[in-house]
């Protein structure tokens, strides 16, 4: 995602050395928590365990965005994006009861995909909402299970 921003859209990049620092602490916060309920996906976790495993993972991210417009603030990031993919695959994992747990979060989710581009591509033909956030090997959210 870095390098599609610096490509082609340098300004989610954080623009001063001291919001890169901050994106890249909450990158930090956001790739352990994917990793630690992905993993599992492809052992055989229970999806249960997994569930509240993600909740607790994503608290304190969720504390962190509050009531902000963004992650860091009023600015879109380029880890506004990774966090969107993560929620959704929390809603999912929880079976549609994280983003109602947490309204603030809905309301995120629902800013980040009301952005005139992202709207744009949801509608196109290159969009495809398959559901689906791990590999073929996967035991759980895999295309074979």
């Amino acid at each position: 995602m870095q390098y599609i921003a610096q490509c082609y859209a340098p300004e989610l990049l954080g623009g001063s050395p001291e919001r890169c620092a901050e994106i890249d602490m909450v990158y930090a916060q956001l790739k352990e928590c994917k990793q630690s309920i992905t993993g599992p996906c492809y052992t055989g976790g229970d999806r249960r365990k997994l569930t509240e495993l993600a909740k607790q993972k994503m608290k304190p991210i969720v504390e962190y965005l509050g009531k902000k417009e963004y992650l860091f603030g009023a600015e879109l990031s380029f880890l506004d994006f990774y966090m969107l993919e993560q929620c959704e695959f929390v809603e999912w994992l929880t079976e549609q009861t994280f983003l109602s747990e947490n309204k603030p979060l809905g309301r995120y989710i629902k800013r980040m995909k009301g952005q005139k581009k992202v709207k744009a591509y949801m509608r196109s033909d290159k969009f495809k909402e398959v559901g689906l956030f791990n590999n073929t090997s996967a035991k759980i959210n895999g295309p074979l299970n």
